[in-house]
Formats: C-alpha cells, structure tokens, sequence
C-alpha cells in the first residue's frame, strides 16, 4: 500500500473520537462499494469485519458532546480537526491559495415519517406541471475545488464538511457557519 494512503488511513483512525475500528470498516466499505443504497448493504460487505450493530454504534459514538452548552462549539471543533487532517493531502494549489466552493443539496425522505424534523425542501424535478418540492433534508456542503491538471480533465470537489440545515435555519446561515 501506498506510504502517503497508509498515512491519511491512520491520520483519520486517529481523528475518530470512538469506535475507530468500526468506523474505518465502514469507510472502506462505503468507498469500496459504489451500488450500496442503506448502511445494512455496507455491513455486509466484506471489507466490514464487524456486526451489523457496530454500525449504530460507530455512527452514535462519532460526536458526542461534553456537556450540552457546549455541544456546537464542541461540533466545529470536532470539524475543524478532520480540516485539519486532510490539508497535507488535498492538491496543491496551482494559485497561492485553494478554491472552496458551498452549496446545498436537498435528501428527499418522503417515506421516513419518524425521521426527526423533515421539512419541504426544493428538489428540481424535471416532469412539467409537477411542483419541485419533496419532504426530506436539506445539507450544506463545503468543498474544494481543485483546479484542472490538463485540459480536457472532468471537474470534481473534495468535499470537506457536510452539515444538516435544521429546519430552524436558513441555507445562507448554515453555510456561513
């Protein structure tokens, strides 16, 4: 295995708060299986040597705050290390400084009654005459945006953080934040 890649893989078990082992099976799962469509389908991959129940038990454990006033700046803390972590790996700018591009997406949960706090959010739909809403979440992502190499390479980002906008919030807060 590559040096740099054995690095960054120890680099982010280190940066998991609880439950490494789990949650490092489920990245490897979650990038070595593209058509996966719940985390069900990622527990039995076979890059994910643990039980299914340490799934929710890794994904429970990755935040959990001190106390609960401090609960949000404990949150960007927590951000802001993983930021941290993977500077030394991102692409070198080619200018004296990287891009970062912002956007919200939308999940479309309709079907997810018990699913805390869903709210109509925007989701283009391309059928005329149909309104382009659903029932889900809506998340804001922060995202670098490399430049291209060569010419003719497709674009891509690295996303960096991903973080619900609660019903609460507005999309411009949330990406501010």
């Amino acid at each position: 295995m590559n040096s740099t890649l054995e690095q960054f893989r120890n680099d982010v078990y280190e940066w998991f708060p609880h439950r490494p082992d789990a949650l490092m099976d489920l990245l490897d799962a979650l990038s070595s299986n593209t058509t996966a469509r719940s985390v069900v389908e990622l527990s039995v991959s076979p890059v994910f040597r643990r039980g299914y129940s340490s799934v929710h038990a890794g994904i429970e454990r990755l935040f959990v705050a001190d106390n609960e006033e401090s609960q949000s700046q404990e949150r960007q803390e927590l951000e802001l290390a993983l930021v941290r972590l993977l500077i030394p790996y991102l692409p070198s700018p080619q200018r004296s400084f990287w891009l970062l591009g912002t956007d919200v997406t939308a999940a479309s949960r309709p079907f997810a009654r018990t699913l805390s706090d869903r709210t109509y959010v925007y989701q283009p739909n391309p059928v005329k005459g149909v309104k382009p809403v659903t029932i889900g979440h809506q998340y804001s992502i922060l995202a670098v945006l490399p430049e291209k190499s060569r010419s003719g390479e497709p674009p891509w980002v690295i996303p960096l953080l991903v973080n619900r906008v609660t019903s609460a919030e507005t999309k411009r807060k949330t990406g501010l934040a």
